[in-house]
């Protein structure tokens, strides 16, 4: 997989992706909401945690258990 430039093309909405934050040198997991931003983190009060990013890429299919 390689990443993908988010100028070019986002990720489907509600969509599960690993993004890279170019200004902080950060990669996450996150869920994208739209708009260009990604759900990153819950905080403890409840508060929704979002960024921007720089890249994405789709996530990996999960292992086959078993296997």
């Amino acid at each position: 997989m390689n990443w993908i430039d988010c100028r070019v093309s986002m990720p489907e909405i509600n969509e599960t992706a690993l993004i890279y934050r170019k200004d902080i040198k950060e990669y996450l997991v996150s869920v994208y909401l739209g708009n260009s931003q990604f759900h990153y983190a819950d905080c403890c009060q409840g508060i929704q945690k979002t960024c921007t990013a720089s890249h994405w890429m789709p996530l990996p299919r999960q292992p086959i258990e078993g296997q």
